[in-house]
C-alpha cells in the first residue's frame, strides 16, 4: 500500500512539474508577453 501511494504522489508531482515546465516555456517564447523575474526566494516571474 505504502508503494502504491508513493508512486501515486511521484506521479501527481512530475505531472505538476510538467504542466509548470510547459508554461514556463509558454510565457518565455510568448511574442505578446513580457516576463519580468522578480528576485523573491527562489525568484518569481510576472507576465
Amino acid at each position: 500500500m505504502i508503494i502504491f501511494l508513493l508512486i501515486f504522489f511521484f506521479c501527481i508531482i512530475r505531472n505538476w512539474f510538467m504542466c509548470m515546465k510547459k508554461f514556463n516555456e509558454v510565457v518565455a517564447t510568448h511574442p505578446s508577453l513580457e516576463s519580468v523575474l522578480i528576485p523573491i526566494c527562489d525568484g518569481m516571474t510576472v507576465s
